[in-house]
């Protein structure tokens, strides 16, 4: 394998391991989303993630007495 080829093959599975995280994440957001939740941590190598309560700040719909 030349230098030139294992940069290529690299370069191609980094963007297959972001691809892959990234479907994770989506699915993570997804998951939380449906319960009313916010998605607090996430960890896209051992796929964990941490759904929680959103704070008055993150939520747009709520109206906060000054």
């Amino acid at each position: 394998m030349t230098e030139e080829t294992y940069e290529a093959y690299l370069d191609t599975n980094i963007k297959q391991l972001e691809e892959i995280r990234n479907q994770k994440l989506n699915k993570a957001l997804e998951l939380c989303k449906q319960s009313g939740l916010v998605l607090r941590a996430f960890d896209g190598k051992n796929f964990s993630f941490k759904c929680d309560e959103p704070n008055r700040s993150n939520n747009p719909n709520e109206k906060v007495n000054p």
